[in-house]
């Protein structure tokens, strides 16, 4: 049975090669995939990123779950933010050196995606932990109207 940090270690090395395959193949390859999926205002690799996270984030915390049965909601979401935290340090960092970004482009994208996984983490350590769905549901919608009421309101 591997050690919780062997779990998040490898999770974390798999969601950034995932998330750096998906990189270069969207932006490196020059393959021509659209930047939006057609008619709608969502980005192409949007809905492949957050399947990509999601997946890593269930599988990881269905394995600490596993060799911990009483850890608590907070304690799962934390070390699945670890998962992702470490992910998208690797992924900006390798973007940054190929691109030439800025120290600020790499801090302003770690932080947009460390509140994305910190919502993702907690999502699925709720329901994992609960198997209240309907309460999931609410948390949903509770983060898409913040989120539309922010988009409106220009703070993101």
């Amino acid at each position: 049975m591997r050690s919780i940090s062997s779990i998040i270690i490898i999770a974390a090395a798999i969601l950034a090669a995932a998330h750096l395959v998906l990189w270069y193949t969207f932006y490196e390859m020059g393959l021509n995939i659209p930047e939006f999926i057609p008619t709608t205002s969502i980005k192409t690799n949007g809905p492949i990123i957050f399947i990509m996270i999601l997946t890593v984030f269930i599988i990881s915390e269905k394995k600490i779950v596993k060799q911990n049965a009483n850890i608590s909601i907070l304690k799962l979401t934390v070390q699945t933010f670890a998962i992702g935290g470490i992910a998208e340090i690797v992924f900006q960092s390798v973007r940054c050196y190929v691109d030439g970004f800025s120290m600020e482009d790499f801090v302003i994208a770690n932080l947009v995606m460390a509140v994305y996984h910190w919502i993702i983490a907690f999502l699925v350590a709720y329901q994992l932990k609960t198997k209240k769905t309907g309460m999931l549901v609410v948390f949903i919608i509770v983060i898409v109207i913040i989120a539309n009421v922010l988009k409106y309101l220009r703070v993101c």
